[in-house]
């Protein structure tokens, strides 16, 4: 009996060791100054937007001076929040080492298409070009910030909005007179096709969309252009265009063509 009272004894006092301990080390933390902040950005190979000085903005905006600030004083979730809410962040993390350092780690979001509206569909001219990312968002152009990526332009109507996903299939199904959802559902999932294909990425420089919402590929070698029509079946049709270039060369070359046409099933026209 005594010795398993005295078990419960070594046991209580062990565990209000450990709180008294962490106590201390909660107490001593939160007194603690910011020593620094160390900023942690992931770009995308083909165009890096984000810089050191962009994100001391956003840190400014929070409204915490952070170096030399009390640890507990510096609202990590706030900054974070602002962060995140910024059109070329895809996702970040705030948190504070325990040597008393601000860790931000940025992952930018990454542009697979450049958009050029038609402006002179739209009565009202309020956004210039834009990118489409790989999440499907679209994000402003801004100066100084370039990336390699298709160029995209035609009949487009200029409806820029950093809410609308077009990695979703509800946004094609929704209700759409103007026929601007399903172009730019299209051009999303086209660019991100060729945005994962090395050879199709090289090959492709510009898409232009027709009024009837037809897509037509400016390649970058060769005369020629493709008719890609919409985006129905749509990898068979990439599959026939890498076919031409597959097999093109050793039947009479590339530019004995001015337009390859892979519109219809299974056919690749021509002429």
């Amino acid at each position: 009996m005594k010795k398993r009272l005295f078990k419960i004894f070594l046991w209580v006092v062990s565990i209000v060791i450990f709180l008294v301990l962490t106590g201390i080390v909660v107490n001593k933390y939160g007194m603690n100054k910011c020593r620094g902040v160390q900023i942690t950005i992931h770009a995308p190979k083909d165009g890096a937007f984000l810089t050191q000085e962009d994100v001391k903005s956003y840190i400014s905006e929070s409204g915490d001076s952070l170096a030399g600030s009390d640890l507990s004083r510096i609202n990590v979730e706030k900054l974070e929040s602002i962060i995140n809410k910024k059109p070329y962040v895809l996702s970040s993390k705030v948190y504070m080492s325990l040597s008393g350092i601000l860790k931000i780690d940025i992952t930018e979001r990454t542009p697979i298409a450049r958009v050029q509206p038609d402006l002179r569909m739209e009565k009202i001219k309020n956004y210039g070009s834009y990118y489409i990312t790989s999440d499907g968002r679209m994000i402003p152009v801004e100066d100084g910030k370039v990336a390699r990526v298709v160029f995209v332009n035609g009949k487009i109507r200029n409806l820029y909005s950093e809410f609308i996903k077009l990695d979703v299939d509800s946004a094609r199904m929704a209700e759409d007179t103007t026929g601007f959802m399903t172009t730019m559902y299209t051009i999303y999932h086209v660019a991100d096709f060729i945005s994962k294909n090395n050879f199709l990425k090289a090959q492709i420089q510009q898409i232009f969309v027709e009024e009837n919402g037809d897509l037509i590929f400016i390649p970058e070698v060769g005369d020629h252009i493709i008719i890609f029509g919409d985006g129905n079946d749509m990898a068979n049709k990439f599959r026939r265009i890498e076919l031409f270039y597959e097999k093109a060369a050793f039947i009479k070359g590339w530019d004995k063509y001015d337009t390859i046409n892979v519109k219809y099933n299974n056919q690749i026209i021509c002429s």
